[in-house]
């Protein structure tokens, strides 16, 4: 079976990331309506423990595996020693996760039964199993693997959380659920594993950079493991000590609003990653960085269109997804929102990783969290959660800025256009700061969005100097046409 085409992978890849985000979309809503906003919150924070345990756990043996096995997906020796000494590593470090949750879930006080606590660590075991499968399948460019999977844990979690009792067995039957979906997933993908793990007759010979793999699989830890903290509703340890577990429902379906539009902005990024890897690999360095420019055109365009639907039209959707009571999180959505815009450089922070060996993003990242828990500490005791709000938003425009500097200085002020960006503020940042004030009508705040979606679309032009939004919808899925040069010739 030949490769998948770049447009075949990245559709697939984008319809694997739009299922898990979905998914996980999905449970919020569902339990955001049938729980209490305490018990809801409670699941949030718990949540929160499994992906940092993970996090904590993983040193890296993820981020290896997305880039190295797609670095010698030519070179079945060295991809198959890679996977011998990967393999052990992956299916022993998220048992460790199991206990670092216990532990976690203790120390913060989370209140759980025995059988509660023991139910969270298996839990937070299957969920590491299938990340470390979904890492490897990545660097396999397996998406459709993934996208299997994904549909697997969500077609047995779904139903789970509708039919469980609320008023008895919560939250032990709730992470049973989780824990089982997640088990099942874990299947999706061994046999291309394990396959592979044999190689040529000559691969014990194959001598592997492991020195750099190590420095590789360090830098990735320390970077996802920041990241998390820093991407991933790492102040919630904050809004929950100073507003309660009610506190962190409110601010967990703002959140989630967020997230699923970072989750689409970056969708194309997910697909492309591993055509940019072999690129970069390959010595294509131009035409990589040509690629990323042109993703972070249409992400700019993306992004600002999403990031005016959600800001004008927050307490709307927010009431109709998580229920009347969370209407009063939009000004908080609001804010949140502005930083969307900073994912469109998403393309080029991963030519940097690449270039740096994940030094940029372990650097950027901790210097993030800094500024995100000393902002957080300060805001969240005086304004609630649009402190919290305030303090990603900031946060994630700190890092943007970073990022401009570096790969404008690495490879000129035309990787990412500046021009673009400004156009993007500018639109989005008017209706965010009118509705972040107060309460406004709906016809006014359309009213509000129209010049501004006039600007989006009127304005961004792609380095050839046309409309991207009409360079879109001539051009079809993903832009990827006009992206990659010469991409049937690669399929």
């Amino acid at each position: 079976m030949g490769r998948m085409s770049l447009i075949r992978k990245s559709m697939m890849s984008a319809s694997a990331a739009i299922s898990i985000s979905g998914g996980r979309f999905l449970l919020m809503a569902i339990l955001a309506r049938r729980l209490s906003s305490t018990d809801f919150g409670q699941f949030v924070y718990a949540q929160w423990l499994v992906d940092m345990a993970f996090m904590i756990c993983a040193f890296g043996i993820n981020g290896v595996a997305s880039r190295y096995i797609a670095e010698y997906e030519h070179d079945p020796s060295r991809r198959a020693v890679f996977l011998r000494r990967w393999l052990p590593w992956a299916l022993i470090l998220p048992v460790l996760s199991g206990l670092v949750v216990v532990a976690g879930g203790i120390f913060s006080g989370l209140i759980l039964t025995p059988l509660g606590y023991t139910l969270l660590a298996a839990w937070a075991i299957t969920t590491g199993w299938w990340s470390m499968q979904t890492a490897a399948l990545s660097g396999h460019q397996r998406f459709d693997l993934i996208l299997s999977a994904n549909l697997t844990s969500i077609a047995l979690v779904i139903p789970a959380v509708l039919l469980i009792p609320t008023d008895s067995g919560f939250p032990e039957l709730l992470f049973s659920a989780m824990a089982l979906s997640s088990l099942f997933a874990c299947g999706f993908g061994v046999r291309q594993n394990t396959t592979r793990l044999a190689g040529s007759a000559d691969a014990e010979a194959v001598d592997l950079p492991w020195s750099k793999i190590r420095a590789y699989a360090v830098n990735m830890w320390l970077t996802g493991l920041l990241g998390a903290l820093v991407w991933s509703r790492g102040e919630l340890p904050l809004v929950r000590a100073h507003l309660g577990d009610e506190g962190v429902a409110q601010y967990t379906v703002a959140l989630t609003l967020f997230f699923g539009a970072m989750q689409g902005v970056m969708l194309w990024v997910s697909g492309v990653a591993p055509h940019l890897t072999s690129e970069w690999g390959r010595g294509q360095k131009t035409q990589a960085v040509a690629v990323a420019r042109r993703f972070s055109d249409v992400q700019l365009l993306v992004s600002g269109c999403v990031a005016l639907l959600l800001t004008c039209f927050g307490p709307e959707v927010l009431g109709i997804i998580f229920g009347a009571v969370y209407r009063a999180s939009a000004p908080s959505l609001a804010v949140l929102i502005l930083g969307l815009i900073t994912v469109s450089a998403s393309a080029q922070n991963h030519l940097l990783q690449i270039d740096t060996d994940g030094k940029f993003n372990r650097n950027t990242s901790l210097a993030g969290l800094f500024v995100l828990y000393l902002i957080a500490s300060i805001t969240i005791p005086w304004l609630g959660i649009a402190g919290a709000a305030i303090a990603r938003a900031l946060t994630m425009w700190g890092l943007f800025l970073i990022s401009l500097i570096m790969v404008w200085r690495s490879w000129g002020g035309t990787v990412l256009s500046g021009r673009n960006v400004l156009v993007v503020i500018g639109a989005v940042s008017i209706p965010a700061l009118v509705v972040a004030a107060g309460e406004i009508h709906y016809v006014i705040r359309a009213l509000i969005a129209l010049p501004c979606l006039a600007a989006l679309v009127g304005l961004i032009r792609g380095e050839d100097g046309k409309l991207v939004a009409i360079d879109v919808a001539t051009t079809g899925w993903l832009h990827l046409r006009q992206c990659v040069a010469g991409d049937r010739q690669t399929s």
